[in-house]
Formats: C-alpha cells, sequence, structure tokens
C-alpha cells in the first residue's frame, strides 16, 4: 500500500470523525445513532493504528467495516449524518475512479468472497441513491 494512500485514509478519518465530533456536540442525535457514531470512531483508532503499524489483516476487516457503516447508514435519520455518509461514499466513487482502484485494499485481490467482490460497488451505488433520496425527501 503506497504511504500517499495510507496519509490521505488517515485524513479521511480524522475529518470524519472531527465532524462526528460536532454532531454528537452540537445536533439532536438518537441512541442508536450515537452508537453508530461510537462504534465508528472506535474502528477508526483500530484502523489508523492498522495503518501506521502496516497491518493488512486489521486493515481489510477495517474495510469490511467501511462498507458496513455506509449501508447501515440508509437507517440513520439525522440530517448531518447522512451527508456526512454519502459525502463519504462519494468521495470513495472519485478516489476509486481517480486511482483505477480501491486505496483501501492491501493487495490486488481483496477475496472477501466472490459475491462481495463483485458486486460491493454496486451496493454503495444503491445506498448513495437511498441517502440522496432521504435527503432531499
Amino acid at each position: 500500500m503506497d504511504n500517499f494512500h495510507k496519509f490521505l485514509m488517515i485524513l479521511i478519518t480524522i475529518i470524519i470523525d472531527a465532524v462526528f465530533l460536532y454532531i454528537l456536540r452540537n445536533e439532536q442525535v438518537n441512541q442508536a445513532e450515537k452508537c453508530y457514531i461510537y462504534g465508528i470512531m472506535l474502528i477508526h483508532i483500530i484502523f489508523t493504528f492498522a495503518l501506521l503499524t502496516d497491518n493488512n489483516k486489521i486493515i481489510d476487516l477495517s474495510h469490511i467495516f467501511l462498507f458496513i457503516s455506509i449501508y447501515l447508514g440508509v437507517f440513520i435519520q439525522n440530517r448531518s449524518i447522512l451527508i456526512l455518509l454519502t459525502t463519504l461514499s462519494l468521495t470513495q466513487i472519485t478516489l476509486k475512479t481517480l486511482f483505477g482502484g480501491c486505496i483501501m485494499c492491501t493487495k490486488e485481490e481483496q477475496s472477501f468472497g466472490k459475491f462481495v467482490d463483485r458486486y460491493n460497488q454496486n451496493f454503495v451505488y444503491i445506498a448513495v441513491v437511498i441517502m440522496l433520496y432521504r435527503l432531499f425527501l
């Protein structure tokens, strides 16, 4: 994994966590959304540590959690969190297009399973459409 990609992922992670802290401090969030935010922030701490120590197994596990968190985003009620998740998803799509592949991948073939490897990005597109629909509803 390229050092520039690691730096970019750490920067994005810090920005996401800063926005989550802002949301927790300044907005009304329900208990499920608080648990969602705290869970993601815990994963981010572990993910950043894995990036700094080149622990590919934890990076791969965090990769899976990234997509789970995006999919769970379709159930979020708070507009600010929805905006953040939509922006994150669109950023992921843009980076994948710019770099010719996901910058979070530790190897050419992730092998999360044939179904997941083949269709995961399509599910991200669907999640983005659902979140955008909910934002403009």
